[in-house]
This record gives C-alpha cells, sequence and structure tokens, in this order.
C-alpha cells in the first residue's frame, strides 16, 4: 500500500469544489479551516473532526468522519509548519475516514519536471484521437479519456455515490427519470485551442452519438432516452428524458461519458447530420470514420479539456505539457511535461526498476516476483477490480459453441476448475468458488457485490458447475463419443477446440494453459493459440475465434442492466461503426431463447424469452422488487444458457515511484480508480500528485 506522505497536507491556493449533488452523496468534504500563524488549528468537518496545520508542507492529525454511521473511520498523522490560514478540502475514503487529497504543491524548485510512465503500445506517431475513426492509426484509449478529456462524474462503488469531474454540479429538474437530467459546466474551463467548453461541444458530440453510436466512449446509447439536448445557457446542458426509465441507468449512462467532440474540429459534422437525408447520413458517417486527429494525421489539432495538452509525438513517445489557461486545477502543479513511452509490461518492469520511468500501470500480471522484489522507494498497488473475468463463446454458426450446442458449454463449465486456473494466473485475483465471490462454481454474469443481492436464491437453485460426470452425460446427448480416452464430435472426428489469448498478458497465458491442460485431462483435445496484441485484437474483433480466454464479464458501479447488456449487446464482433450486421454475434439477444423456469435446471426448457426483451424490462423498472425478480430471470438466462463462464474476481496493480513524487494513498482512491491505469491517470490529471522540491 502506498504510505501517506509526511509533507502531504498543506493549504489550498484554489480549488474549485467538484460537488456530487444528487445520490445522497457529497464528493468531497470542506472541513480542517486551520489557525493562523505557525501553530495547529481546528475546526469541525462534515461527518469527523480534526486537526489542521495553518499551512506549508506539514500534516494534521486527528480522525477521520463516520463510516456509514459505525464508529470511526482511518486516522492520519503527520507534522510541518507553515504560516497564514489554511483551508483544506477533504475526501471521504471508503472506510469513511477523511483526507486533505487536494494541497498546494511545496516551495521550491522540482527535483523532476517530467512524469515519465508507460501504458499504451504502438508508435505515438500512429496514434489517434478520433474515437470514431476505426482503423485509421491506433486508438490511444487510455490518452483519450483518462488524461486528454474527462467524464462528467465517476462513480464511487465503495460510497455509493456519484464524483463531479467536468460537472460542477448536475441535479433532476423534476422526478429522478422522469424530469431532465441538468448538468453544469464549470466556468473557467476551455479547451486547449482556447475555445471555451460549452454545451455546444456537448450537443455536438452526441449528434455524432446519435448517428454513429458512442464507439469506444460506452455501451449505452443515450438516445434510447434522450428525446434532446437543450441549451439553457452555454454553461447548462438539460437532458430531456423522451419516458421514464430507471434513473440510475440514464445518470451512469450520461454523467460517466467523456466528452471528447470539440466544435472546432466536430461541429461541421454535426450541423451536417441534423439537415441530412438518409443517403447523406451514411456518406457523412463515413467522412467522420475517415477523419483523422493527432499525429496519424498530417494536419489536424489534438485538442484537450484538462489540465495537459499535446505537445509532440515521436516514434519513441508522446508529450503533453502542462496548459497555462483554462482549467481550474492548474494552480495544483509544480511540475509540466507529462511523458509516455510505449512498451510492453515486462520491459515496463525493468524500466520502472532503474527508475527510467516514474510510474507503470498493470492491469495484468503473472510476475508475482516482480512486485515482491521493487526498491525501497517504490510502492505496488494492488486492487480487487469488482469484474469478473472469464472464457467467452463465439456463438457463429460455425462455431462448436454456437446457439444449438447449450450442452457443450455446459459440459466444458462443468470441467473448468476456477481455484487452480485462479491460483495459477498470479496477481490476487479471486476465484468464483470463494466464498466472497459466489461460493461455488455459480456463473450469473453479475460482479461479486452484485451477486450478493441475489445470493440467496442462486445458491438454492442455479447450476453449480463442479461435475465431470454431468458434463459426459452433457457431452454424449449432444452426440459426442469417448474413444480411446479421447472425446470425438458428432462427426467422428477429435474435439479440439481452440481458445485464443493475448501473448503480452502473461497471467491470461497460464490461464488458457491451465484451461487447456483441464479439458486435455478430460479428453477434449483443446489447444490455445497465444497472439500478439494486434492480431488478437483482429481475430477477435473480426469473430474469428472459438473460445477467447481473458474475457470480461461484470463491471461495479455499472447497475445489473448494464452488466446485462454488456454482455448481451455491447461485445458484438465485427459490428461497423454506425450500424449494420456484425461478422460474428457474441450472444443472438434478440432471438427467442427456450429454458427451463427460474431455478430448475432439469426442467425441459419449455420456457421461450427474448434476452433483449428482459433487459429492456429491467432498464425501465424503478421498483426494487421487479428489479429484483428480473436480474434473477437475467442471471438465470446467463447461468443456464451460457453466454460465457465466470471464473475470477479480476485484479489491478500499479506500481508508482515516490522518492521524487507525492501520491495520494490509495485507501481514499474512488471509483473506477479501482482500475490501476485509471488511478494513474485520475491523479495525474486531477491535481492529485506533485513533484517533490529540492528544498
Amino acid at each position: 500500500m502506498v504510505q501517506e506522505d509526511d509533507e502531504k497536507n498543506g493549504q489550498l491556493s484554489r480549488r474549485k469544489l467538484l460537488l456530487a449533488t444528487t445520490v445522497g452523496s457529497t464528493g468531497l468534504i470542506a472541513g480542517c479551516i486551520g489557525g493562523g500563524g505557525n501553530g495547529n488549528g481546528n475546526g469541525n468537518g462534515n461527518g469527523g473532526n480534526g486537526n489542521g496545520n495553518g499551512n506549508g508542507n506539514g500534516n494534521g492529525n486527528g480522525n477521520g468522519g463516520n463510516g456509514n454511521g459505525n464508529g470511526n473511520g482511518g486516522n492520519g498523522n503527520g507534522n510541518g509548519n507553515g504560516n497564514g490560514e489554511a483551508e483544506n478540502l477533504l475526501r471521504e475514503g471508503a472506510d469513511g475516514s477523511t483526507h486533505p487529497l487536494l494541497t498546494p504543491p511545496p516551495e521550491g524548485e522540482p527535483i523532476d519536471d517530467t512524469l515519465t510512465t508507460t501504458g499504451i503500445g504502438g508508435s505515438p506517431t500512429r496514434y489517434q484521437f478520433n474515437p470514431w475513426a476505426v482503423g485509421q492509426g491506433e486508438q490511444a484509449w487510455h490518452l483519450n479519456r483518462l488524461v486528454m478529456w474527462e467524464q462528467f462524474a465517476n462513480w464511487d462503488e465503495a460510497g455509493q455515490r456519484f464524483i463531479n469531474l467536468l460537472a460542477d454540479e448536475w441535479e433532476w429538474d423534476g422526478d429522478a427519470g422522469s424530469g431532465d437530467l441538468v448538468i453544469h459546466l464549470p466556468d473557467e474551463r476551455t479547451w486547449s485551442n482556447g475555445d471555451d467548453l460549452t454545451v455546444e461541444d456537448v450537443q455536438v458530440q452526441f449528434e455524432i452519438e446519435r448517428h454513429l453510436g458512442p464507439g469506444g466512449l460506452g455501451p449505452t446509447d443515450i438516445w434510447e432516452f434522450v428525446d434532446e439536448i437543450v441549451a439553457d445557457d452555454d454553461k447548462t446542458a438539460r437532458f430531456v428524458l423522451s419516458e421514464e426509465y430507471n434513473p440510475f441507468i440514464v445518470e451512469v449512462a450520461i454523467l460517466t461519458r467523456s466528452t471528447v467532440a470539440p466544435r472546432a474540429l466536430y461541429g461541421d459534422f454535426a450541423d451536417q447530420l441534423r439537415d441530412a437525408s438518409e443517403d447523406e447520413v451514411e456518406s457523412i458517417n463515413e467522412e467522420i470514420i475517415n477523419f483523422s486527429v493527432g499525429p496519424a494525421s498530417d494536419n489536424q489539432e489534438v485538442v484537450t479539456h484538462t489540465v495537459w495538452e499535446f505537445s509532440e509525438a515521436t516514434s519513441q513517445r508522446l508529450t503533453m505539457q502542462l496548459r497555462e489557461e483554462g482549467h481550474e486545477l492548474l494552480d495544483q502543479y509544480n511540475f509540466s511535461t507529462l511523458e509516455y513511452v510505449p512498451m510492453e509490461q515486462n520491459p515496463s518492469m525493468q524500466a520502472l526498476l532503474s527508475d527510467e520511468l516514474d510510474l507503470i500501470m498493470r492491469w495484468s500480471t503473472g510476475d508475482d516476483q516482480f512486485f515482491n522484489n521493487v526498491p525501497d522507494h517504490t510502492d505496488v498497488w494492488h486492487f480487487q477490480e469488482g469484474r469478473g473475468e472469464g472464457v467467452l463463446f463465439n456463438f457463429g454458426d460455425d462455431s462448436p459453441f454456437g446457439r444449438g450446442n447449450r450442452n457443450v458449454r455446459q459440459a466444458i463449465a462443468h470441467v473448468i476448475d476456477p481455484a487452480p486456473v485462479t491460483e495459477n494466473s498470479g496477481s490476487y485475483r479471486i476465484p468464483i468458488t470463494d466464498d466472497e465471490y459466489a461460493g461455488g462454481h455459480i456463473t450469473t454474469g453479475l460482479s461479486p457485490n452484485e451477486f450478493q443481492e441475489i445470493r440467496d436464491v442462486a445458491e438454492e437453485s442455479f447450476i453449480n458447475y463442479n461435475s465431470e460426470e454431468r458434463a459426459t452425460e452433457l457431452l454424449e446427448e449432444a452426440g459426442f463419443s469417448k474413444e480411446d480416452g479421447v472425446w470425438m464430435d458428432p462427426d467422428g472426428s477429435p474435439f479440439e477446440p481452440v481458445g485464443i489469448t493475448e501473448a503480452p498478458h502473461p497471467d491470461w497465458v497460464a490461464v488458457g494453459e491451465t484451461i487447456t491442460r483441464q479439458l486435455q485431462d478430460f479428453g477434449i483435445q483443446a489447444e490455445q493459440q497465444p497472439l500478439e496484441s494486434t492480431q488478437y485484437s483482429n481475430r477477435f474483433d473480426s469473430g474469428d475465434f472459438e473460445m477467447v480466454y481473458g474475457a470480461e464479464t461484470a463491471r461495479e458501479g455499472r447497475y445489473p442492466g448494464a452488466y446485462f447488456d454488456y454482455e448481451l449487446n455491447w461485445r458484438t464482433h465485427g459490428t461497423p461503426v454506425g450500424g449494420g450486421e456484425p461478422t460474428a454475434t457474441l450472444y443472438p439477444a434478440n432471438d427467442p431463447v427456450e429454458i427451463p423456469p427460474v431455478g430448475e435446471p432439469d426442467a425441459d426448457p419449455s420456457e421461450e424469452v427474448v434476452p433483449n426483451e428482459l433487459l429492456n424490462e429491467l432498464l425501465h423498472a424503478t421498483d426494487d422488487e421487479v428489479i429484483r425478480d428480473l436480474t434473477i430471470q437475467l442471471a438465470w438466462l446467463q447461468n443456464y444458457d451460457l453466454q460465457m463462464i465466470d471464473l475470477m474476481d479480476a485484479s489491478q496493480h500499479a506500481a508508482i515511484t515516490r522518492d521524487d513524487w507525492r501520491w495520494p494513498p490509495v485507501e481514499y482512491m474512488w471509483g473506477d480508480q479501482r482500475s490501476a491505469q485509471n488511478i494513474i491517470y485520475h491523479s495525474v490529471r486531477g491535481g492529485e500528485v506533485q513533484a517533490k522540491t529540492q528544498n
């Protein structure tokens, strides 16, 4: 765990509060007004009390706020001195404790003026910053969504609240779910080209999304429930709903979307789309898809709205500079340069150890030895992500796991034992068989937290996949036979399914090896194909696979409906941007499926359901009992029909150096920052990391 630095807590010179005004919680908690002079002052904060230093580079000490009414939260200690009056803004931790997260930078010259990291591959000269430009250069997702642009707000799963980022405030005008969702943008915020960031930019982006979809920006099309976006003024956007909808679904879909389409670059496209005929829309969409922004283009300007602006790209690195104006957090920074050096995971680890990098994000690793041998000035963070990982099936017509082969999918699930698969992956993952997750191999498509809401029903009546005897019965019922210890398919050929994995991720190669060995021990002549990243992406996107080892299932903080939407609809292979028929479908969610009644796996599959119709009911539901009932039905559909097999709770890791840098302690991170890459980037763009100084 990252240790809290003794010089972390000093006065705050200027900071616009990012207040989460609804969902019952406050994103940042104001408190601890320091006394004058050199001594400690004291005061009351929300939910707790504590002593804060007057100024300078020191800490205060005291108890944090109450955690959900159950006693005091964590404690913080430190020392220091300073002059004058100080205000510390406190963020509430997941345990209820509070922490002055935003502090002024220390005085003096920074030891290092350039923060150097890695986290994306390929050559920066090919990076593409148009999220709809599929196939035009290399999409730099981490830079796009996490450094150059930011969301309106982020969902904090631990605190069950939204924490505002780009949004100053947001609220429902009228009843939640049927009124208007109103978002207020910060007055100070501009784009890096000097243009004000206004509601017009928001309208431009979502007009393009109306025709092209969200691209890589998220799984949800807001136009399913939004009728129009109105500008109350330049900084106030009003999302008018077309019908009553589950308010949390609306909030997550809109608030967690990044604003990425400055009108200077995309405004003409949006204007054309508003007045275009159907034939003209197709042509304009094609223009947008082919519109290149960034180093991959000869002349297109990269326009950001965070504290960082694009500087240059070479084949070896991409450089960003701190903006001079146009952002409310600029006073939090005492270093001016952010540098990205592309490299794969193993070289990046060595570069960190040799002090060539200041940090790395590690969304996966099989090398626990590395984590145990980092130098004293390096901290490693381990996170349970609260999302599932498992085996993904291709439901295409030529796949052995397609629509008519449910028995085969269920047999595979019975043979795979998640415990050794998880253990061999390393990386601190939790198997689905762990009591914290399910207490058995009960695959539901839900994250660990959401599973707890239906755990009583699932453990009593869902299928627990743990029987090789049942796997044998299922394969024989499907026309398979076993000869000399080898399973033969109905055509009399050896059953030889192939699972692809991404070779640069050694943990998932280890997962694939374990699954392959388990299937082979059972007599299924399975094979793993580790592929380099580009080849893997091409095979995955085109549906050119039978199984994928390493597929994501549910992610926390997204409500059950969004989990199922993710599995049923979003992960559709080869679907062209702007619509059209996919080359291969992950799961035919609009077709009727015959399954037994909920919790009766041995009964005849006599009930016909259409997955997306159930999902649509869930997305519109507002009553808790109705939501629970529909969640159970969809979880049962996943458990019985197996869109994929849940195996484990994912983990992520980040490593940072603290010889030259001050970082916030990990226990005070929030929301998607549980993802290692997001922890880094939220800190880097949110004023939460600063350079240590020479004095």
